[in-house]
């Protein structure tokens, strides 16, 4: 448990959390990453991603002290891992990119092995459901909300060490799945098919998943799925700890597990490790964030 001193009545810890230290195991990884491809890179990401390196490892050193400094910081310190995941999964599609690898084929190559087919090449086109695509695709374009809510919500219906412990256990899925991406890269098939076009890509919702995945996708991070795993965390973790948070989730969660593959944005292969990864998360929740302080407050139903 982190020692802590009281700032306007709530208690604020002054040393590294969990939370921290995770970060910085990945900020280091994702250090490597860059010296690996460093002469890959253009002279303008040579320049600039050290110093947000250098930016990020600072912060982090600077957390203790920040949260010391009143209730915004205390905001600040607890949920800054959100701007930063966005920092480091844009990173992981320009170090990927620069190195030019793909493992596509084998990766397809155990798709055909475990389900006979290229799942997210043909499943679209042999049923193009219009309803199902509107659907699907509005459980895949709620994943920021699921994302950033579902702990914020829980932080406040249960209690705020039940919030930081859903955020950790989303932050260890993509801390690990960014550490797959980087070590094997796989473009998925968003960029190794073409591109369906029929009543199911042509929905209000599809649009808008294309126009996201066309601004904010990062190339090489299709396997494991991050958003099938996060999510997955997310949900089964806030049904844990609130019962009503987790069923509300629930149906959105299926649906962005198969959007991930219907939209042919995942192999199924991805959708499936992330699952699998997620499982890991959950089966050994109460030892990754044991220095998560637990109080003995009554959980709601």
């Amino acid at each position: 448990m982190n020692t802590s001193i009281e700032v306007n009545g709530d208690a604020v810890p002054v040393q590294y959390t969990l939370i921290d230290r995770w970060t910085l195991a990945y900020t280091l990884i994702a250090s490597l990453a860059l010296i690996w491809h460093w002469s890959d890179l253009t002279l303008s990401l040579q320049l600039s991603l050290p110093l947000a390196h250098g930016l990020v490892l600072y912060f982090l050193y600077s957390l203790p002290a920040i949260r010391r400094q009143g209730t915004v910081c205390q905001f600040i310190g607890d949920w800054y891992p959100y701007l930063l995941i966005l920092v480091f999964y844009s990173e992981v599609g320009e170090l990927n990119r620069a190195g030019g690898r793909s493992f596509d084929d084998s990766i397809q190559q155990l798709e055909s092995w475990i389900f006979g087919s290229q799942v997210a090449m043909e499943w679209i086109r042999a049923w193009p459901n219009l309803l199902f695509s509107w659907l699907a695709n509005l459980g895949y374009s709620l994943y920021y909300f699921i994302v950033v809510g579902t702990p914020m919500v829980v932080g406040r219906m249960v209690s705020h060490d039940a919030g930081q412990r859903l955020l950790l256990m989303a932050l260890i899925a993509f801390y690990v799945s960014y550490t797959i991406f980087l070590i094997m890269p796989v473009a998925g098939p968003l960029y190794q098919f073409p591109q369906a076009d029929n009543i199911a890509t042509r929905t209000g919702t599809a649009l808008i998943v294309t126009w996201l995945l066309k601004v904010g996708d990062a190339w090489g991070s299709a396997f494991p799925s991050a958003h099938v795993a996060v999510t997955t965390v997310l949900t089964i973790g806030a049904f844990l700890e609130h019962k009503r948070i987790g069923l509300f989730l629930l149906p959105l969660m299926i649906l962005l597990i198969l959007a991930t593959v219907y939209a042919q944005i995942h192999y199924a292969v991805d959708a499936l490790a992330g699952l699998l990864l997620a499982g890991f998360i959950l089966m050994f929740r109460k030892r990754l964030t044991a220095g998560i302080h637990n109080p003995d407050t009554p959980r709601a139903n």
